[in-house]
């Protein structure tokens, strides 16, 4: 009996949330362009890293036209350097990225919406951790992002990004001839999502 009074409470609530919400799946993919800011030295210069990322995408907005998006991605960034002891490193590395937003769609018609993000991502290092002899690539990190696009036609979201990490990204390995420093990166990107 309370099994089927609930049911009859649940149910017509959750249907009518389905009703007002809009999930889509999709696939994402772009270019990103990272630089790194460094701590400790000045008599080093850095340069951006062109790189791509890929992968699934979702989008769920259940307020109307407000929402979250979340993608999983393999994002290919990195870290470029130039003067440590005459040595130049330009080094790209891997990384899962999971990135999810709040996300704001502005409806101005059904062919062309604006819409703008921001959220918290996490990174994991897949490939490309030893960066060199004196440098290399932690295993996680944490950051944030912000980003902006267009819809057209409801099926296809282009974008530009702004990623921002909050921990570090490379670091000099103890013993090197380094003095320790660390280095967080900047990433720049310009996306591709199509929805299904």
């Amino acid at each position: 009996m309370k099994k089927s009074i609930f049911l009859i409470i649940v149910l017509p609530v959750f249907f009518a949330l389905s009703a007002q919400a809009q999930l889509r799946f999709g696939v994402k993919a772009g270019v990103n362009i990272a630089s790194v800011s460094l701590d400790g030295e000045t008599d080093i210069s850095t340069d951006n890293v062109t790189g791509f990322q890929v992968g699934p995408t979702i989008e769920w907005l259940f307020i109307k036209n407000f929402g979250i998006d979340a993608a999983v991605l393999y994002s290919q960034k990195g870290i470029k350097i130039n003067n440590i002891n005459d040595i130049s490193i330009d080094k790209n590395a891997g990384y899962l990225d999971i990135p999810i937003n709040a996300k704001l769609v502005l409806g101005l018609s059904e062919s062309f919406k604006p819409y703008v993000a921001a959220g918290p991502y996490i990174s994991f290092n897949l490939s490309g951790k030893d960066i060199s002899d004196q440098w290399e690539a932690e295993s996680f990190g944490i950051g944030v992002n912000v980003g902006a696009g267009i819809e057209l036609f409801r099926l296809l979201q282009i974008g530009a990004n702004y990623g921002v990490s909050l921990t570090d990204d490379y670091k000099s390995i103890a013993g090197s001839n380094m003095d320790e420093f660390k280095a967080k990166e900047r990433v720049w990107s310009i996306t591709a999502a199509v929805y299904f």
